[in-house]
């Protein structure tokens, strides 16, 4: 799927973070003006920490199986850009069967950046079995898990980009997010909420390039259980240095207030690179922190992410990956320093094979640092097939 930025507004939501020449394979099969390209999946696995004891200190592990299918569905040039997925499987355990269960993951997006207006329209439908470390830009408030959990996201945004001068746009734009989250966890509520944001971008050219921005905006957080109010000014500059390289960066202050969790005021930032540093290598970074609701009779937490990545073509038909993905979750009442609810840390490294043009062999290993006092490491080998 497709991303579009356009200072603080998202118009295309996606976290693929693949290399140039991956998101343009000529794999698939045209069906007007749509490519679509159907996948299919075997992997075995062994996770050392399958189950926890009440205590957090001691764990089981156990191997599974794991069998999935689906497709990727994207649009040739157009004024539209239309990106879509579907993917089904199972997960099936050899000795503990009881958490055999399905996982899925649907989504689609449509978005438009031909001046002066923009916009995009985009929602998913997925249900992860342990911790989703996939959050990228978009999704950056999402809640992580290791149970099984199943979210809903749906996102609108629309922007008007008018040029006020041969160096100088201005760009009003609004956005509208729902998101909701069911866990598998006995008496644990659902997160689910509703987020209004209005707000205003100065743009100045620094170059045929580079853009430095000056935004302002309000938003406006809704949960069955209290009202946010969130106020933000953030000074950015982004910038296509060449088709290889592109990057964004903002910093700068936030006002919430929350009708039960109280108030507070945080220094926000995002960051969005990527680098194909060469033919064969391909890095980037995402990370930023952002106020967040919480519904269920939990309080408005602070959630700061940052996650980097390489990804390397050895040769035509070998390559090597990995990325870190760091976590920091606070009480909006405790502020930086003052204690944290959760700092937790996800490490995943993965080669692949191209046996042919459609069959891959990879081979991935996982490791989790949280809150137990046992961590996480997961190795699988799997062979995928794409149309």
């Amino acid at each position: 799927m497709k991303r579009i930025g356009i200072g603080f507004l998202t118009l295309a939501l996606s976290t693929s973070l693949l290399p140039a020449q991956e998101l343009n394979s000529e794999k698939g099969f045209e069906l007007g003006i749509f490519r679509i390209r159907p996948e299919a999946s075997v992997l075995g696995a062994y996770d050392d920490r399958v189950t926890i004891d009440p205590s957090g200190s001691d764990a089981d592990g156990d191997t599974y199986g794991e069998v999935a299918a689906g497709l990727h569905l994207d649009n040739t040039d157009a004024r539209f850009d239309v990106s879509g997925q579907a993917l089904l499987g199972y997960r099936f355990y050899n000795e503990y069967t009881g958490l055999d269960n399905s996982f899925y993951d649907f989504g689609a997006a449509v978005a438009s950046a031909q001046n002066p207006l923009k916009l995009g329209l985009s929602a998913y439908l997925k249900k992860t079995l342990n911790y989703d470390t996939t959050v990228g830009e978009g999704d950056l408030a999402a809640t992580l898990t290791r149970n099984p959990s199943t979210r809903f996201s749906a996102r609108g945004n629309v922007a008007y980009e008018k040029r006020v001068s041969d160096k100088t746009t201005i760009t009003p734009g609004y956005d509208l997010w729902y998101y909701l989250q069911n866990f598998d966890e006995p008496g644990r509520p659902d997160d689910e909420w509703m987020e209004h944001r209005g707000g205003l971008e100065l743009g100045y050219d620094y170059s045929k390039k580079t853009v430095f921005t000056l935004s302002g905006y309000y938003s406006l957080q809704l949960t069955e259980e209290e009202d946010g109010h969130i106020g933000t000014v953030v000074v950015g500059a982004r910038s296509r240095v060449t088709e290889k390289t592109q990057w964004i960066a903002q910093i700068g202050v936030a006002t919430a207030d929350y009708e039960l969790s109280g108030t507070g005021e945080s220094v926000v930032s995002r960051v969005r690179a990527t680098w194909q540093a060469t033919e064969k290598v391909f890095v980037y970074v995402f990370g930023g922190n952002s106020f967040q609701p919480r519904s269920g009779g939990g309080g408005a937490q602070l959630v700061y992410r940052l996650g980097y990545g390489v990804n390397w073509r050895v040769v035509s038909r070998w390559s090597l990956g990995a990325q870190i993905l760091h976590d920091y979750e606070e009480s909006l009442t405790n502020p930086v320093g003052g204690g944290s609810d959760e700092v937790r840390h996800f490490f995943s490294a993965e080669t692949s094979y191209n046996l042919t043009r459609q069959f891959t062999l990879s081979l991935t290993g996982r490791y989790v640092n949280d809150e137990f006092e046992v961590d996480q490491a997961v190795v699988s080998l799997g062979i995928g097939y794409r149309y």
